[in-house]
């Protein structure tokens, strides 16, 4: 391996590459976000490994000085852009459901973070260079920790909320967070977004007749099997209460019907 032309193809990456983003925009929001990570941390990756063949090469001595500028480089970009990406994939998460109002007594702690966040993707965007993340380091670094604690201040009062509805109604332990937090996101607006759902949350049930898109009618299997049931209002939204009522509706006509314990599953 010639290290010079290494060393050169290097300290061109390092001042050329530039980080790509992409318009991230959510109700009236607009910002920017970084995106293919996995390309970036696979190029520091080879960029990293490179140095190291250089370090044990037999002619290193000679350019020891040089060799050790990069590594310092790039380990210190590694880092900033793995903190970098932990606080954006946190803050991608979190956004629409403080935005929508959940979770009120942490809302000062996500605006906090919200408005560093989308401050700092505004300064990248307009100079994307690599090589300034670099420069900036002993300025960001420390900060970024801090603001990343607060994030996972925010996720830990997210994961209370998600277990205190969890606990009102077991049934939500069948979906997964984000689809728990889309479903409780969207509830009070479309009531079609429990059809989504149903099949989670009870078995066999694959979607509910709605009338004037608000009256639960009758629920269905996937073999278009129709049991009918009383006029549910479903207009207040998929509220949890809501849920329960169709959780108790469901149970009444299944013990209506006399059927078994054991194929009811509950």
């Amino acid at each position: 391996m010639n290290i010079r032309t290494s060393l050169q193809e290097i300290s061109v990456w390092l001042k050329t590459s530039k980080l790509n983003m992409s318009d991230h925009v959510f109700d009236d929001r607009r910002t920017f976000v970084i995106t293919k990570w996995d390309d970036l941390f696979t190029d520091i990756g080879d960029k990293q490994c490179m140095l190291g063949t250089l370090r044990d090469s037999t002619y290193a001595s000679f350019f020891y000085e040089r060799i050790k500028d990069f590594e310092l480089k790039i380990s210190l970009l590694a880092q900033y852009l793995e903190l970098l990406h932990e606080i954006q994939s946190r803050w991608v998460y979190l956004e629409p459901i403080f935005i929508r109002g959940a979770l009120k007594n942490e809302k000062a702690v996500f605006d906090h973070v919200d408005a560093f966040f989308c401050e700092k993707m505004v300064h990248i965007h307009a100079d994307p260079n690599q090589i300034n993340l670099v420069e900036k380091y002993d300025n960001d670094f420390f900060e970024m920790k801090r603001i990343l604690e607060r994030v996972e201040t925010c996720k830990t009062s997210l994961r209370v909320f998600l277990d205190e509805k969890r606990e009102f109604m077991p049934r939500f332990y069948f979906l997964s967070d984000d689809e728990l937090l889309e479903l409780l996101g969207q509830c009070s607006s479309n009531v079609e977004i429990i059809q989504k759902f149903l099949p989670k949350l009870f078995q066999a049930i694959h979607q509910v007749s709605l009338r004037e898109n608000k009256y639960a009618s009758a629920m269905m299997s996937s073999d278009a099997e129709l049991v009918p049931f009383a006029k549910v209002n479903l207009s207040d939204a998929m509220t949890l209460s809501s849920l329960c009522t169709m959780r108790i509706l469901i149970l009444f006509l299944f013990n209506k019907n006399q059927l078994s314990e054991r194929k009811l599953k509950y």
